[in-house]
């Protein structure tokens, strides 16, 4: 039995061990962007989850970075946020 396993995409690091997951960094980064968006906007997850049309708990595992968001859903985050996708991807 393997208690381990790594994707074989050397850009995406995703490791379990025995049920630990480290998290992409990628997505990690992402979702710290779209938590900033929302809290410098004033706005709840409820909100957003409501203005996007995301469920709420997907929200928060997209901020966690448990999650890849679908360009669909980003471009609805991007709607409520008032701004475009390509600018969710340019906050520092």
């Amino acid at each position: 039995m393997v208690e381990n396993w790594t994707t074989l995409d050397p850009s995406v690091i995703l490791t379990c061990y025995k049920g630990a997951e480290v998290k992409n960094k990628q997505l990690v980064e992402l979702g710290k962007k779209i938590k900033a968006l929302r809290k410098s906007r004033k706005m709840s997850q409820e909100t957003l989850a409501f203005d996007s049309n995301i469920d709420r708990s997907h929200i928060s595992r997209i901020e966690r970075g448990d999650t890849n968001p679908t360009y669909l859903m980003l471009h609805a985050m991007a709607k409520a946020f008032g701004i475009s996708v390509l600018e969710i991807f340019l906050i520092e």
